[in-house]
């Protein structure tokens, strides 16, 4: 079993509109935008990154635009949600400022259902175990989101996914209709729920999906023996990637999904001072020679 993964560390989201995402994630949940920089996997496309006011482990979403992308059709084998914990006392003011959206409640948790600007579900989840500090740019601090709180994983059959998390360190906490509750570590941004969704159809990627699940650990130490432990395990994992901002490795996880699992550092404040995170372009080493040409063919914000 794996004993370093601390909880969340962000998710990765496909997108099919630069603007788009740009207006949701600031202007609608309150986030900072910490990066501006590009796709390592496809250098000649855009990244978008928000989070909390320095982009800490735990409150970030990362976003990959690609205009071109079909929309995601939901269904098993993809992440189903995303939730971000807001001050219990803040959701009646989130309901105000979004008249119509669904509320409901699920392990004694009070919730708000917005959409993303590809249909994605989006939760706001009454929860004081938010880890983050929030960004003062443009919400109400008292009212802005604390960072993630969860992801769901939809899946036919709960078995082989079960015996992953178990691995990863997770423990199972409470079963409510369909949903299995685990907490993998301790405090905010832990919580995945276990959606059992035999009805369903095979999700097929797109805009809206959520392309992986980043998982944090402390140091590359931590990181290679997790990775260790999952090939001892006969998982299918890549090599340690360097991301620039962290260290990472894929999983690819049971029904189609893809776990990463990820080093908490160096961050965000890297290459950018908090003051100004999120507002210059940053390009990782390897792609500063082509700064000119991806500056003037990326629709940077």
């Amino acid at each position: 079993m794996i004993n370093d993964i601390s909880g969340l560390r962000h998710i990765t989201v496909l997108a099919r509109d630069a603007g788009a995402v740009d207006t949701f994630y600031t202007r609608a949940l309150g986030q900072r935008r910490v990066k501006r920089t590009v796709n390592p996997d496809a250098p000649g496309m855009v990244q978008l990154c928000y989070g909390d006011e320095t982009g800490m482990p735990g409150s970030v979403t990362t976003c990959l635009p690609f205009p071109d992308i079909a929309r995601a059709r939901r269904g098993v084998g993809e992440v189903g949600h995303v939730a971000y914990a807001v001050p219990v006392d803040a959701l009646d003011d989130w309901a105000r400022r979004y008249r119509g959206a669904r509320r409901d409640t699920l392990f004694g948790e009070d919730r708000l259902h917005l959409t993303g600007p590809d249909g994605e579900a989006i939760l706001l989840v009454a929860s004081d175990e938010g880890v983050a500090q929030p960004w003062e740019g443009i919400l109400d601090p008292t009212i802005a989101p604390r960072g993630l709180h969860s992801v769901s994983l939809r899946v036919a059959s709960g078995e082989a996914m079960e015996e992953l998390l178990r691995l990863l360190g997770a423990a199972a906490l409470d079963t409510e209709g369909r949903v299995t509750r685990y907490r993998l570590g301790e405090g905010g941004a832990t919580i995945l729920d276990l959606d059992r969704r035999p009805d369903m159809p095979r999700a097929m990627p797109g805009g809206g999906s959520i392309h992986r699940v980043a998982f944090a650990v402390p140091d590359e130490a931590a990181l290679n023996a997790a990775r260790g432990v999952l090939l001892t395990a006969e998982y299918e994992v890549t090599p340690v990637i360097d991301r620039h901002y962290y260290q990472a490795f894929y999983l690819h996880a049971p029904g189609g999904m893809v776990f990463e699992i990820a080093t908490r550092g160096p961050g965000y404040t890297l290459d950018e001072p908090v003051e100004t995170l999120g507002e210059a372009v940053c390009l990782p080493p390897d792609q500063e020679t082509s700064r000119g040409i991806l500056e003037r063919e990326l629709a940077f914000l």
